[in-house]
């Protein structure tokens, strides 16, 4: 699987790539080298999509930030 070559933005939303998955099966050599990719996975901190991203020049984003914004509203609910 390879993605689009005119994309800007290429996020993993899956499981693949977190620790103890297989990695995202994607071939990024059409993807734009100013396209930045993210990862939602949080463990491990760099997933092989985002090491792959950064080889060839590409800015990436890991999943720890949407980690942290998503828990700090979480412990601000009351408790039932």
């Amino acid at each position: 699987m390879a993605p689009a070559p005119c994309a800007g933005l290429l996020i993993n939303t899956t499981a693949s790539g977190m620790t103890g998955m297989a990695a995202l099966d994607l071939n990024l050599n059409l993807l734009p080298q100013d396209a930045t990719v993210c990862d939602i996975v949080y463990t491990p901190l760099v997933t092989p999509l985002l090491d792959a991203a950064s080889a060839r020049g590409n800015p990436t984003v890991g999943g720890l930030g949407m980690l942290l914004h998503q828990a700090v509203p979480g412990f601000r609910l009351p408790r039932t």
